[in-house]
């Protein structure tokens, strides 16, 4: 959460440790209603930007039997890294090369 209200810095990345302190605590708010979130919605899958996939985030996720789908990959790399290494599926433009859009 604090990822998106900061534009895409990360916490260690801002100065100010009252707002470290306050988005910290948001993101705790968010971390524990995710289990009410995922009864409550009952969706199987959750699709998330790439930049915010990471292996912890799609263990937690897997934990509450809901798969990961990441978009949109449009580099061959990232879509090796996704689906190899993450086992994660991924949405995207091109997937035989590298994409002129990204």
């Amino acid at each position: 959460m604090s990822y998106i209200i900061t534009g895409g810095k990360e916490l260690f990345e801002i100065d100010s440790s009252i707002k470290v302190a306050v988005l910290s605590f948001f993101d705790r708010i968010w971390e524990s209603a995710l289990p009410w979130f995922h009864d409550f919605v009952g969706v199987p899958i959750l699709s998330c930007a790439k930049e915010h996939v990471c292996r912890d985030m799609l263990e937690m996720w897997s934990g509450y039997s809901v798969e990961v789908v990441t978009w949109t990959v449009n580099q061959l790399k990232a879509r090796d890294f996704f689906m190899e290494c993450l086992d994660c599926p991924i949405i995207t433009e091109c997937v035989r090369r590298d994409s002129v859009w990204d």
